[in-house]
């Protein structure tokens, strides 16, 4: 690997996991106020007039309908695993990594490993939001024993967590299509990750 391609697998992990995990980090640890931080005020409010009203049946249809968009999109990544495991030919090298690979071949292994941590995301994604549609139903002393704080409280981290990782998870896609502007140029592809990132930031879309 040229110190040009370093420099850009340097770049992409940097915007993909350094930006994103540190805002993460910002929002849910320091306490600073966020535009993230203030969503999930929203959804502790959200979750604690569910409790209040019983309004169950809303809130489980609600979240799966997040379950299906969610759903939809892990089965795109593992379709263009399948695309690049069957046509790109990423299958017949893997008996030989890790070895001396071309610049190309960078390209090819990071789509690949940004779209199976894109899966993975979605897969702990699906995990969190399918909790909360068995136990938004349960009794709040039950909900209070299990999680030893205020039941809206507990949803609402549990939300948290599946969209944390589920952001992860459609972030990954896109920064995964990004890539394929590397096969144009190097630093056209090291352009654009800036910028897409530069906008996330800039715009608080997260």
């Amino acid at each position: 690997m040229n110190l040009e391609a370093l420099l850009a697998v340097t770049v992409y992990v940097g915007c993909l996991f350094g930006y994103h995990y540190l805002y993460f980090f910002v929002t849910e640890f320091t306490g600073r106020d966020t535009k993230r931080s203030r969503m999930h005020d929203c959804i502790g409010t959200w979750f604690e007039n569910v409790l209040e009203k019983g309004d169950h049946l809303l809130c489980v249809h609600q979240i799966r309908n997040l379950i299906m968009a969610l759903t939809f999109q892990a089965t795109t990544a593992v379709v263009l695993l399948g695309i690049l495991f069957g046509f790109a030919g990423v299958a017949g090298v893997i008996p030989e990594f890790p070895v001396l690979i071309g610049e190309m071949d960078v390209a090819v292994w990071l789509m690949v490993f940004t779209l199976i941590f894109s899966v993975l995301n979605f897969l702990l994604s699906l995990r969190n939001f399918t909790k909360i549609t068995f136990l938004v139903n349960s009794s709040r002393d039950s909900l209070q024993r299990l999680a030893e704080e205020k039941p809206s409280g507990y949803l609402q981290r549990l939300f948290v967590n599946g969209n944390r990782s589920y952001t992860m998870g459609q972030r990954s896609i896109l920064y995964s299509m990004i890539v394929m502007i590397w096969f144009l140029n190097t630093w056209l592809f090291i352009a654009t990750v800036l910028t897409v990132t530069l906008v996330f930031a800039y715009k608080h879309d997260i």
